[in-house]
């Protein structure tokens, strides 16, 4: 067995980093698929797969499930819909991130012989005249990347207590199944 050097075991523990992102982001993509299922009743993969829908669709889909879900209860919570809305931000901000962590190009920082960062390296779209291409430059050490974790934690647990919540509304019959509406 081929040991690793230490450059190659601080390459591989920042890659690891993102490999982890990647997979906490999957997670939540799925926690979203999960919720809508339980809003709507229905395999959301099965409907629409989320591999040819954008995670943006995927998100703003669920959010207007949930906003209709709570017009149909028959105590209806504009709270809920509010903190819905405030979570649907904050998926779509992981979302955000994660193109701009995904899409990068990466490079190893080195100083006096150690990596001491993995130098991200993305392209960013100016609006203003001139130039339509920015060079965004980031340092990204191991521990970086803990923020991010605890963001994609906090957002899943938030997730989870609104699937809860809509199962628990649903098995004390608080929804009501039918809507009527007024003849034209």
């Amino acid at each position: 067995m081929q040991r690793k050097g230490p450059h190659q075991m601080a390459e591989s523990a920042h890659y690891q980093q993102l490999g982890k992102f990647v997979i906490l982001f999957q997670e939540l993509e799925n926690s979203l698929i999960e919720l809508h299922g339980a809003i709507t009743g229905k395999d959301y993969a099965v409907e629409i797969l989320p591999a040819e829908t954008g995670y943006p669709r995927l998100a703003r889909s669920t959010e207007a499930g949930f906003s209709d879900f709570i017009d149909r209860l028959r105590d209806p919570d504009p709270e809920a819909r509010t903190r819905f809305h405030e979570l649907t931000q904050k998926c779509l901000d992981i979302g955000l991130l994660r193109n701009r962590l995904i899409r990068s190009t990466y490079a190893l920082l080195e100083r006096t012989g150690d990596i001491v960062a993995l130098v991200q390296q993305a392209t960013k779209l100016k609006l203003k005249p001139g130039s339509r291409r920015q060079l965004v430059q980031e340092e990204l050490s191991v521990e970086s990347f803990e923020p991010y974790f605890q963001r994609i934690a906090d957002v899943l647990a938030e997730l989870e207590s609104f699937r809860l919540q809509v199962i628990a509304w649903k098995s004390a019959g608080k929804q009501i199944s039918v809507r009527v509406t007024a003849p034209g």
